[in-house]
Protein backbone atom coordinates (compact mmCIF):
# COMPACT_ATOMS: atom_id res chain seq x y z
CA UNK A 1 0.00 0.00 0.00
CA UNK A 2 2.78 2.53 0.84
CA UNK A 3 4.60 1.32 -2.10
CA UNK A 4 1.77 1.98 -4.51
CA UNK A 5 1.07 5.22 -2.24
CA UNK A 6 4.73 6.44 -3.29
CA UNK A 7 4.60 5.36 -6.83
CA UNK A 8 0.94 7.50 -7.01
CA UNK A 9 2.95 10.63 -5.67
CA UNK A 10 5.93 10.04 -7.91
CA UNK A 11 3.99 10.02 -10.58
CA UNK A 12 2.31 13.38 -9.70
CA UNK A 13 5.76 15.07 -8.87
CA UNK A 14 6.56 14.31 -12.32
CA UNK A 15 3.55 15.23 -14.09
CA UNK A 16 3.68 18.78 -11.69
CA UNK A 17 7.48 18.96 -12.86
CA UNK A 18 6.72 18.32 -16.42
CA UNK A 19 3.74 20.82 -16.35
CA UNK A 20 6.19 23.42 -14.93
CA UNK A 21 8.97 22.76 -17.41
CA UNK A 22 6.41 22.98 -20.07
CA UNK A 23 5.43 26.16 -19.16
CA UNK A 24 8.69 27.52 -18.55
CA UNK A 25 9.84 26.26 -21.70
CA UNK A 26 6.42 27.50 -23.36
CA UNK A 27 7.32 31.05 -21.61
CA UNK A 28 11.10 31.48 -22.82
CA UNK A 29 10.11 29.93 -27.05
CA UNK A 30 7.46 32.70 -25.91
CA UNK A 31 9.86 35.34 -24.75
CA UNK A 32 12.38 34.41 -27.61
CA UNK A 33 9.88 34.64 -30.28
CA UNK A 34 9.07 38.49 -29.11
CA UNK A 35 12.19 39.28 -28.79
CA UNK A 36 12.95 37.74 -31.88
CA UNK A 37 10.26 40.12 -33.25
CA UNK A 38 11.36 43.07 -32.05
CA UNK A 39 15.03 43.05 -33.68
CA UNK A 40 13.67 41.93 -36.63
CA UNK A 41 11.73 45.55 -36.47
CA UNK A 42 14.98 47.12 -35.46
CA UNK A 43 16.81 45.35 -38.45
CA UNK A 44 13.98 46.51 -40.74
CA UNK A 45 13.69 49.65 -39.52
CA UNK A 46 9.87 49.54 -39.81
CA UNK A 47 7.78 51.39 -36.99
CA UNK A 48 4.38 51.12 -38.51
CA UNK A 49 4.21 47.45 -36.47
CA UNK A 50 4.75 48.84 -33.22
CA UNK A 51 2.01 52.05 -33.34
CA UNK A 52 -1.18 49.81 -33.09
CA UNK A 53 -1.37 50.09 -29.07
CA UNK A 54 0.20 53.95 -29.05
CA UNK A 55 -2.57 54.75 -31.78
CA UNK A 56 -5.29 53.56 -29.82
CA UNK A 57 -3.87 54.65 -26.81
CA UNK A 58 -4.34 58.62 -27.54
CA UNK A 59 -6.27 60.12 -30.18
CA UNK A 60 -5.32 63.62 -29.24
CA UNK A 61 -1.61 65.16 -31.24
CA UNK A 62 -2.83 69.06 -30.99
CA UNK A 63 0.77 69.44 -32.69
CA UNK A 64 2.31 70.56 -35.33
CA UNK A 65 5.44 70.26 -37.73
CA UNK A 66 7.93 72.11 -38.52
CA UNK A 67 9.43 71.03 -41.74
CA UNK A 68 12.68 73.04 -43.69
CA UNK A 69 13.47 71.71 -47.13
CA UNK A 70 15.94 71.64 -49.52
CA UNK A 71 18.54 71.82 -47.05
CA UNK A 72 22.26 71.36 -49.07
CA UNK A 73 25.55 72.36 -48.49
CA UNK A 74 26.93 76.03 -49.68
CA UNK A 75 23.69 77.67 -50.41
CA UNK A 76 22.13 80.31 -48.28
CA UNK A 77 24.37 77.89 -45.59
CA UNK A 78 24.44 81.60 -43.18
CA UNK A 79 20.40 81.54 -43.39
CA UNK A 80 19.91 77.82 -43.33
CA UNK A 81 21.98 77.67 -39.89
CA UNK A 82 20.71 81.14 -38.95
CA UNK A 83 17.52 79.12 -38.75
CA UNK A 84 18.61 75.80 -37.30
CA UNK A 85 19.94 77.98 -34.25
CA UNK A 86 16.36 79.81 -33.75
CA UNK A 87 14.94 76.28 -33.15
CA UNK A 88 18.05 75.50 -31.07
CA UNK A 89 17.93 78.47 -29.16
CA UNK A 90 14.09 77.82 -28.40
CA UNK A 91 14.59 73.78 -28.15
CA UNK A 92 12.11 73.41 -30.71
CA UNK A 93 11.90 70.62 -32.84
CA UNK A 94 12.78 71.12 -36.97
CA UNK A 95 12.10 68.33 -39.49
CA UNK A 96 15.00 68.76 -42.00
CA UNK A 97 14.77 67.98 -45.93
CA UNK A 98 18.02 67.24 -47.16
CA UNK A 99 19.02 67.19 -50.52
CA UNK A 100 21.26 64.22 -49.86
CA UNK A 101 23.58 64.04 -52.81
CA UNK A 102 24.30 68.08 -52.46
CA UNK A 103 25.12 67.32 -48.58
CA UNK A 104 28.00 66.06 -46.54
CA UNK A 105 31.02 68.58 -47.38
CA UNK A 106 29.89 71.93 -45.90
CA UNK A 107 31.06 72.29 -42.50
CA UNK A 108 28.85 74.64 -41.10
CA UNK A 109 25.39 73.11 -42.00
CA UNK A 110 26.89 69.57 -40.86
CA UNK A 111 27.90 70.88 -37.56
CA UNK A 112 24.95 72.95 -36.95
CA UNK A 113 22.70 69.59 -38.20
CA UNK A 114 24.70 67.60 -35.65
CA UNK A 115 24.26 69.60 -32.84
CA UNK A 116 20.53 69.56 -33.57
CA UNK A 117 20.97 65.82 -33.16
CA UNK A 118 23.09 65.83 -30.09
CA UNK A 119 20.11 67.97 -28.50
CA UNK A 120 17.42 65.59 -30.44
CA UNK A 121 15.80 68.32 -31.69
CA UNK A 122 16.21 67.66 -35.61
CA UNK A 123 14.64 65.00 -37.80
CA UNK A 124 16.59 64.10 -40.51
CA UNK A 125 13.98 63.55 -43.54
CA UNK A 126 14.93 62.47 -47.30
CA UNK A 127 13.99 65.30 -50.24
CA UNK A 128 15.57 63.31 -52.78
CA UNK A 129 18.82 62.09 -53.57
CA UNK A 130 18.93 64.84 -56.28
CA UNK A 131 16.05 67.95 -56.51
CA UNK A 132 14.18 65.47 -59.43
CA UNK A 133 10.84 64.92 -60.18
CA UNK A 134 10.65 61.12 -58.68
CA UNK A 135 7.47 60.26 -61.33
CA UNK A 136 10.01 60.68 -64.15
CA UNK A 137 11.75 57.60 -63.05
CA UNK A 138 10.66 53.86 -63.00
CA UNK A 139 10.44 51.81 -59.65
CA UNK A 140 13.71 50.45 -59.38
CA UNK A 141 15.37 54.01 -59.89
CA UNK A 142 13.09 55.61 -57.44
CA UNK A 143 13.71 52.05 -54.88
CA UNK A 144 17.66 52.67 -55.85
CA UNK A 145 17.53 56.80 -55.30
CA UNK A 146 15.61 56.13 -52.37
CA UNK A 147 18.31 53.80 -50.70
CA UNK A 148 21.19 55.60 -51.75
CA UNK A 149 19.68 58.50 -49.78
CA UNK A 150 18.95 56.73 -46.49
CA UNK A 151 22.57 55.05 -46.16
CA UNK A 152 24.30 58.38 -46.95
CA UNK A 153 22.06 59.63 -44.30
CA UNK A 154 22.76 56.78 -41.87
CA UNK A 155 26.79 56.72 -42.67
CA UNK A 156 26.91 60.83 -42.21
CA UNK A 157 24.46 61.01 -38.79
CA UNK A 158 23.92 57.99 -37.63
CA UNK A 159 20.38 57.62 -37.91
CA UNK A 160 17.98 56.06 -40.01
CA UNK A 161 15.36 58.06 -41.74
CA UNK A 162 12.04 57.04 -41.84
CA UNK A 163 10.09 60.52 -43.97
CA UNK A 164 10.41 61.05 -47.95
CA UNK A 165 9.31 64.70 -48.64
CA UNK A 166 9.21 64.03 -52.45
CA UNK A 167 10.34 67.40 -54.75
CA UNK A 168 8.26 69.50 -56.24
CA UNK A 169 6.05 67.36 -53.93
CA UNK A 170 4.85 64.92 -56.68
CA UNK A 171 4.76 60.68 -56.22
CA UNK A 172 3.40 58.03 -57.84
CA UNK A 173 2.09 54.46 -56.44
CA UNK A 174 5.71 53.52 -57.66
CA UNK A 175 7.40 56.10 -55.55
CA UNK A 176 4.99 54.58 -52.44
CA UNK A 177 6.16 51.23 -53.88
CA UNK A 178 9.71 52.30 -53.77
CA UNK A 179 9.99 53.55 -50.19
CA UNK A 180 7.99 50.45 -48.45
CA UNK A 181 11.28 48.54 -50.77
CA UNK A 182 13.80 51.41 -48.61
CA UNK A 183 12.39 51.09 -45.65
CA UNK A 184 10.60 54.42 -45.24
CA UNK A 185 7.02 54.57 -44.35
CA UNK A 186 6.14 58.29 -44.03
CA UNK A 187 5.62 60.44 -47.18
CA UNK A 188 4.71 64.48 -46.46
CA UNK A 189 3.95 66.17 -50.13
CA UNK A 190 0.80 68.60 -49.85
CA UNK A 191 -2.68 68.74 -50.29
CA UNK A 192 -2.71 69.81 -54.11
CA UNK A 193 -0.98 66.58 -54.83
CA UNK A 194 -2.45 64.34 -52.30
CA UNK A 195 -6.02 65.26 -53.55
CA UNK A 196 -4.85 64.44 -57.75
CA UNK A 197 -3.62 60.54 -56.82
CA UNK A 198 -6.37 60.02 -53.67
CA UNK A 199 -8.40 62.68 -53.65
CA UNK A 200 -6.76 63.24 -49.77
CA UNK A 201 -8.39 60.11 -48.73
CA UNK A 202 -4.85 58.50 -47.78
CA UNK A 203 -3.92 61.08 -45.25
CA UNK A 204 -3.51 60.17 -42.09
CA UNK A 205 -5.75 61.38 -39.61
CA UNK A 206 -5.46 60.67 -35.81
CA UNK A 207 -8.98 61.94 -35.27
CA UNK A 208 -9.83 58.61 -37.45
CA UNK A 209 -6.88 56.53 -36.29
CA UNK A 210 -9.06 53.42 -36.01
CA UNK A 211 -9.82 53.49 -39.51
CA UNK A 212 -6.22 54.40 -40.74
CA UNK A 213 -4.70 51.10 -38.73
CA UNK A 214 -7.06 49.25 -40.49
CA UNK A 215 -6.21 50.50 -43.93
CA UNK A 216 -2.76 49.92 -43.13
CA UNK A 217 -3.18 46.66 -41.90
CA UNK A 218 -5.98 45.22 -42.94
CA UNK A 219 -5.41 46.77 -46.38
CA UNK A 220 -6.62 45.66 -50.39
CA UNK A 221 -4.92 46.19 -53.41
CA UNK A 222 -1.29 47.73 -53.00
CA UNK A 223 -0.43 46.02 -49.83
CA UNK A 224 2.74 48.16 -49.50
CA UNK A 225 0.91 51.01 -50.66
CA UNK A 226 -1.39 51.05 -47.73
CA UNK A 227 1.50 50.72 -45.22
CA UNK A 228 2.69 54.23 -46.07
CA UNK A 229 1.50 57.17 -43.96
CA UNK A 230 0.52 59.91 -45.90
CA UNK A 231 1.33 63.44 -43.31
CA UNK A 232 1.20 66.11 -46.37
CA UNK A 233 1.96 69.87 -45.90
CA UNK A 234 -1.08 72.04 -44.88
CA UNK A 235 1.00 75.35 -44.35
CA UNK A 236 3.43 77.47 -46.05
CA UNK A 237 5.87 80.15 -44.07
CA UNK A 238 5.49 81.58 -47.37
CA UNK A 239 3.74 81.28 -50.65
CA UNK A 240 5.11 80.77 -54.20
CA UNK A 241 3.05 82.46 -56.55
CA UNK A 242 4.09 84.10 -59.84
CA UNK A 243 7.64 83.14 -59.52
CA UNK A 244 7.61 85.23 -55.91
CA UNK A 245 7.99 84.34 -52.29
CA UNK A 246 4.60 85.64 -51.36
CA UNK A 247 4.36 86.23 -47.61
CA UNK A 248 1.91 84.85 -44.98
CA UNK A 249 0.86 86.41 -42.32
CA UNK A 250 1.55 85.19 -38.81
CA UNK A 251 -2.43 85.55 -38.40
CA UNK A 252 -3.70 83.64 -41.26
CA UNK A 253 -0.62 81.33 -40.39
CA UNK A 254 -2.42 80.13 -36.90
CA UNK A 255 -5.80 80.21 -38.27
CA UNK A 256 -4.73 77.12 -40.55
CA UNK A 257 -3.16 75.21 -37.64
CA UNK A 258 -5.95 75.65 -35.57
CA UNK A 259 -7.62 74.65 -38.60
CA UNK A 260 -5.79 71.41 -40.19
CA UNK A 261 -5.40 70.63 -36.28
CA UNK A 262 -9.32 70.43 -35.90
CA UNK A 263 -9.55 68.48 -38.86
CA UNK A 264 -6.72 66.02 -38.85
CA UNK A 265 -5.36 66.10 -34.91
CA UNK A 266 -1.89 67.77 -36.50
CA UNK A 267 -0.56 70.43 -39.19
CA UNK A 268 2.55 70.62 -40.81
CA UNK A 269 3.85 74.20 -41.60
CA UNK A 270 6.53 74.22 -44.47
CA UNK A 271 9.93 76.23 -44.09
CA UNK A 272 12.23 77.37 -46.72
CA UNK A 273 15.63 78.70 -46.21
CA UNK A 274 14.77 81.56 -48.76
CA UNK A 275 11.80 82.41 -46.80
CA UNK A 276 14.08 84.28 -44.44
CA UNK A 277 16.64 85.98 -46.79
CA UNK A 278 17.14 89.38 -47.74
CA UNK A 279 16.75 90.19 -51.31
CA UNK A 280 19.30 91.86 -53.45
CA UNK A 281 18.99 95.18 -55.00
CA UNK A 282 19.46 94.57 -58.61
CA UNK A 283 16.25 92.13 -59.10
CA UNK A 284 14.66 92.06 -55.80
CA UNK A 285 13.99 88.59 -55.82
CA UNK A 286 17.58 86.67 -55.79
CA UNK A 287 17.84 85.64 -52.33
CA UNK A 288 21.37 86.54 -50.90
CA UNK A 289 22.95 84.49 -48.34
CA UNK A 290 21.85 87.13 -45.10
CA UNK A 291 18.97 86.62 -42.69
CA UNK A 292 15.86 88.80 -43.27
CA UNK A 293 15.11 89.48 -39.38
CA UNK A 294 11.88 90.66 -39.97
CA UNK A 295 11.06 87.18 -40.85
CA UNK A 296 13.03 85.88 -38.03
CA UNK A 297 10.60 87.54 -35.92
CA UNK A 298 7.49 86.54 -37.55
CA UNK A 299 8.96 82.88 -36.57
CA UNK A 300 9.29 83.39 -33.19
CA UNK A 301 6.06 85.18 -33.05
CA UNK A 302 4.55 81.55 -34.37
CA UNK A 303 6.72 80.27 -31.41
CA UNK A 304 4.73 82.34 -29.20
CA UNK A 305 1.61 81.33 -30.09
CA UNK A 306 1.53 77.92 -30.34
CA UNK A 307 3.56 77.68 -27.18
CA UNK A 308 0.51 79.82 -25.97
CA UNK A 309 -2.10 77.79 -26.92
CA UNK A 310 -0.60 74.35 -26.00
CA UNK A 311 0.18 72.91 -29.59
CA UNK A 312 3.40 70.99 -29.21
CA UNK A 313 6.10 70.96 -32.04
CA UNK A 314 7.17 67.66 -32.52
CA UNK A 315 8.80 65.46 -35.77
CA UNK A 316 6.56 63.19 -38.17
CA UNK A 317 8.03 59.97 -36.31
CA UNK A 318 6.02 61.35 -33.23
CA UNK A 319 2.95 61.98 -34.69
CA UNK A 320 3.23 58.53 -36.10
CA UNK A 321 3.89 56.57 -33.12
CA UNK A 322 2.82 58.44 -30.43
CA UNK A 323 -0.83 59.30 -32.25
Amino acid sequence: MISLLLIHLGCLLFFSLSLLYDCNNSSITYATEMNSGFKSNIINDHIYENTLNSSINSLNCNCVVFRMDDIQDYWLNNVQTTVMDTFLSQNKTLSLGLIVNEVGNDQQVLEKINQGLEKHLFELNIHGWDHVNYTTLDEKKQYESLLKAREKILELFGVFSHVFIPPQSVFNNETLNAMYRSGINIISSDLLEESKLYQNKSIFNIHNVSMDLAKIYRSQGNEMNNKIYHSPAKIFFKDYQNSSWIEIPVNEILINVANNIKEYGYAVIVLHPQDFTLNSDTTGDTPINSIDNKELSDLLDVFYNLESEKIRIVGFEEIISRS
